[in-house]
């Protein structure tokens, strides 16, 4: 086992007993070490956040620009304008003028 450096983290983790032995029976038929399963799993779940993440913010960026060039008054941009408004924080805004009541 390599030494502790300054870019690594030891760690110890309280898990159920029989959780860990099928666990480790896993590993050991996929020709792997617990340590490196974990380490495995840990970096294809950052990966997988930062797909998401990246994906998200296209989208994001799609439906923003997209609601600038199309007809304003259309239907999906008047829901593109409210959830703009929603993502804000400036529905109260907008359902004051809408019903003439403010939100509390």
């Amino acid at each position: 086992m390599p030494s502790p450096s300054k870019d690594s983290h030891i760690m110890q983790v309280r898990v159920p007993k029989p959780l860990w032995e099928r666990f480790t029976k896993a590993c050991h038929r996929a020709n792997a070490t617990p340590s490196e399963s974990i380490r495995e799993f840990m970096r294809s779940l950052v990966r997988e956040e930062s797909e998401v993440i990246e994906a998200l913010n296209s989208a994001e960026k799609a439906l923003l620009d997209g609601s600038r060039s199309a007809d304003k008054a259309s239907p999906t941009n008047i829901g593109r304008e409210q959830w703009q408004k929603l993502r804000t924080g400036a529905i109260e805004e907008w359902d004051e003028q809408e019903t003439g009541d403010s939100i509390k």
